[in-house]
């Protein structure tokens, strides 16, 4: 695999050959595998295996280590003592931040009664059905990528859904443009970098293009987002809002 000589020399000068990363999710043809020194295969995150194996792979390396994988948060989070006995710095918030943040209605809640504003969020045994305006918004209380997420615009199609995702949660519909906000603490949960940016356009939940923008409400809201949930390490915080207006960026 060939790559254009700009990118390689950046990449050679950046030390790309000589950093050690331990990612289990790269496929065998993925382009990252052919920059790294080693390449460490681990079981599934819901392994009961998975952590102490991880500890394993990373044992004698003296590195840092990162997940992406929502799921797994958490549990890197439970053995963060464990890795940094090793001398290695895990790059995650703790256990009950990253059970905290996969509970979509527990993080509402948890916002909610900090005053930080967010979508006002029911379970299904607190919905007052004849009294609902539309639309709103129905997904799992947990999982990711858009994957069971509907607007629903009537009671039948609410009713319906109630039934057809599993374990849902309904909020109200906020219209308007979209950004997301990626914000980045370190490892005692100082904040040292936030960048709003519009999503122009989104596939599975993740977005393909966007465009930066500077706004300092956007900004605030995220660092006091951040320190209420008291994120740390390398996973990036993402904070979604909804504008209505163009004028309202100024």
């Amino acid at each position: 695999m060939s790559l254009d000589p700009g990118i390689h020399a950046s990449l050679e000068t950046a030390g790309a050959r000589r950093k050690r990363h331990h990612n289990r999710h790269e496929q065998p043809e993925s382009r990252p595998i052919f920059w790294l020194e080693a390449l460490y295969r681990a079981p599934h995150h819901r392994s009961a295996v998975h952590p102490h194996n991880q500890i394993h792979l990373l044992q004698g390396t003296h590195s840092s280590a990162d997940s992406t994988i929502d799921d797994e948060l958490p549990l890197f989070g439970r053995h963060t003592d464990d890795f940094r006995a090793m001398g290695i710095q895990v790059a995650v918030s703790s256990e009950r931040t990253g059970l905290l943040c996969n509970d979509k209605y527990a993080t509402a809640q948890f916002l909610l009664d900090r005053s930080i504003p967010f979508a006002r969020t029911w379970l299904p045994a607190e919905l007052d059905i004849p009294r609902l305006q539309y639309p709103l918004f129905l997904k799992p209380r947990s999982g990711r990528g858009s994957v069971g997420a509907f607007t629903i615009n009537t009671e039948r199609e609410l009713r319906f859904f109630l039934e057809y995702v599993p374990n849902p949660i309904v909020q109200e519909f906020l219209s308007g443009r979209e950004f997301t906000i990626d914000l980045l603490a370190d490892f005692h949960g100082k904040v040292i970098s936030v960048v709003p940016r519009e999503r122009m356009v989104v596939r599975s939940g993740v977005t393909d293009r966007g465009k930066t923008v500077q706004h300092s409400g956007m900004i605030q809201l995220a660092i006091r987002t951040a320190e209420a949930l008291d994120i740390r390490g390398q996973p990036i915080f993402r904070l979604s809002w909804r504008m209505r207006s163009q004028r309202s960026l100024k």
